[in-house]
């Protein structure tokens, strides 16, 4: 379930590294890249961990099954550091949408083989575990967009 938070760091690692082989790179830039990467990256995993298992266990759904689902759903976000690296805020929220996006597409796919859900609760499983690691990044993004 570490897998997505461990991908995270990397991905946190290679922004900052990215960052600072830039032309002119300053020490707040490399900051602020970290910390904007560390909320978009881990953050997704982490927060995906925290709310989707509680929405989950109003559907007895098992409390490992449940952890594991929302690990594996939100790994398309955990990449959504590599996102700031893009030239403008508004091609780094599209990615950060379509990263959600294709979490969502997991998310269905894991609610309806891994979790067993049907109709209306796999949906809302699928687009609470899509949105939950989205929102961390969305938020984050604005703070640093490579100029």
């Amino acid at each position: 379930m570490l897998h997505g938070a461990a991908l995270g760091g990397v991905i946190t690692l290679l922004t900052s590294l990215a960052t600072m082989l830039r032309s002119n790179p300053n020490f707040s830039d490399a900051v602020r890249a970290t910390l904007a990467a560390m909320g978009c990256s881990v953050g997704a995993s982490a927060f995906a961990l925290a709310v989707v298992p509680a929405y989950l266990r109003g559907l007895h759904v098992a409390q490992v099954p449940a952890l594991q689902y929302a690990s594996a759903t939100a790994l398309p976000l955990a990449v959504s550091g590599c996102s700031l690296l893009l030239p403008r805020l508004t091609t780094s929220l599209l990615a950060i949408a379509l990263l959600g996006a294709l979490a969502y597409l997991s998310g269905l796919r894991g609610a309806a083989t891994f979790l067993a859900l049907q109709g209306a609760d796999k949906t809302r499983a699928a687009a609470l575990a899509s949105l939950a690691p989205t929102l961390p990044a969305l938020l984050l993004a604005p703070l640093y967009a490579v100029p």
